[in-house]
């Protein structure tokens, strides 16, 4: 026997609130003809365009009252559970790039947890090296020509011939 349609908003596509076979998705509502979805935020399930979704409409928790990520948080699982991000934690969170365990400039690692130029940067915590070769005279490099051939002054260690 067949469900009878929660849903039919013109489409066989799944994701959008309404099924592949016109069944109400997880953390949507629909209604009308054709059936117009939308997200119902605070029901404990991130979905659509909601960032995260904590079961709450509260803001300051990391999940605002919009279902949105607040800056200096991010937010994983079902429902939504929000960590403040925190540079030199050590643990590469949010829009971070890296993170050394440290705030300062220079090691690969900045102060703000991105990796500065002329490095790779990689793990948590983050270990950063320079890049020899790459033209960006860095870290312990005494010279970076932008190649790894030795035999032009700057070795393939990047250091002085």
């Amino acid at each position: 026997m067949q469900e009878p349609e929660g849903c039919d908003d013109g489409n066989a596509v799944s994701g959008d609130g309404c099924s592949n076979v016109c069944q109400v998705q997880a953390g949507w509502n629909c209604a009308g003809e054709p059936s117009v979805c939308t997200t119902t935020c605070g029901d404990g399930i991130p979905a659509g365009p909601e960032g995260c979704d904590d079961g709450g409409t509260v803001s300051g928790d990391g999940c605002d009252s919009g279902c949105n990520v607040e800056a200096g948080y991010e937010c994983s699982s079902v429902p939504s559970t929000c960590i403040v991000v925190v540079c030199g934690d050590s643990i590469v969170s949010g829009s971070e790039t890296c993170d050394d365990g440290a705030t300062v400039d220079g090691d690969g690692c900045s102060s703000t947890c991105q990796i500065e130029s002329g490095w790779d940067c990689a793990g948590q915590p983050s270990l950063c090296a320079t890049i020899c070769g790459d033209g960006i005279l860095a870290g312990p490099e005494q010279c970076d020509d932008g190649n790894t051939t030795d035999g032009d002054g700057c070795s393939s260690t990047c250091t002085i011939e």
